[in-house]
């Protein structure tokens, strides 16, 4: 298992912070792939009668195919969830979740990806370059996230 892992502080409560993840369809405001990074990506939510998206799918844009299922969102502690691509070649389990600053106006936001890597060497090496790729997408998506966060 491969783990990776950003944070930023962002001078919103958890709940304002919340509020901008509860709806996975909307991460496309903040996320780092979304169809203005990704010309021709495709997004499709699954929403359950009365409530939020449970899932979301893509393919095109030149990312793998793949989807996310919400697993948890507890009020004012952040997100959790599952993403599949390739088929389920790459599983992942991700979080969006929230630390105290002491300051209640601000929230230092962690999101992780913990990546399940194939055992065979090719997997592995793969595997290895993944937070060189990822990290810097996800320290946008935060820095992104932020700005939205913080203009209200």
């Amino acid at each position: 298992m491969v783990e990776i892992e950003r944070s930023r502080e962002i001078a919103a409560t958890p709940e304002e912070i919340h509020a901008r993840l509860a709806d996975p369809a909307s991460w496309t405001a903040w996320s780092p792939w979304n169809p203005t990074s990704h010309p021709g990506l495709e997004i499709v939510a699954e929403v359950p009668s009365g409530g939020p998206p449970e899932r979301l799918s893509w393919r095109g844009g030149g990312l793998p195919a793949g989807s996310l299922r919400v697993t948890a969102r507890p009020e004012g502690r952040g997100v959790w969830y599952d993403v599949e691509l390739e088929d389920g070649r790459w599983t992942a389990r991700g979080a969006l979740h929230f630390e105290p600053t002491g300051d209640p106006a601000r929230t230092r936001v962690l999101w992780s990806h913990r990546v399940e890597v194939r055992p065979d060497p090719f997997s592995r090496l793969r595997g290895l370059a993944l937070d060189a790729r990822l990290g810097p997408a996800l320290e946008r998506g935060l820095a992104r996230l932020a700005q939205l966060c913080e203009r209200g």
